[in-house]
C-alpha cells in the first residue's frame, strides 16, 4: 500500500514525505521531481513554456506511472487528476 501526500505547492508534502518515508522505511517518490527530470527544466519553465494543458498531461502520465509502486510515500501536487478525479 502507497502512502500518497497531495496539496497545494509549499505546504510541506516533500518535508513530511521524505520524513515519512525514512519512518516508515520506504522509499520516497515526489512527482514535481520527476517532471522535472523528464522535461529537463522547471515546472515553472515548463508551464509557461508549454501552457497548462500540455503540463497537467504530462503530470497525469508521471502520475498513472508512480501509483503503481507499492510501498512507496509519493507526493503529488494540488491540482493533479487521478483518473477522472481531479483532486
Amino acid at each position: 500500500m502507497n502512502v500518497i501526500l497531495i496539496g497545494y505547492r509549499g505546504t510541506g508534502k516533500s518535508s513530511v514525505g521524505r520524513r515519512l518515508a525514512a519512518r516508515l522505511q520506504r522509499p520516497f517518490i515526489d512527482a514535481d521531481d520527476v517532471l522535472e527530470q523528464r522535461v529537463g527544466c522547471s515546472i515553472a519553465d515548463y508551464f509557461a513554456r508549454e501552457g497548462e494543458q500540455a503540463f497537467r498531461d504530462r503530470e497525469s502520465e508521471i502520475v498513472s506511472e508512480l501509483v503503481t509502486a507499492t510501498n512507496t510515500v509519493i507526493s503529488l501536487g494540488g491540482g493533479v487528476k487521478i483518473g477522472r478525479a481531479h483532486v
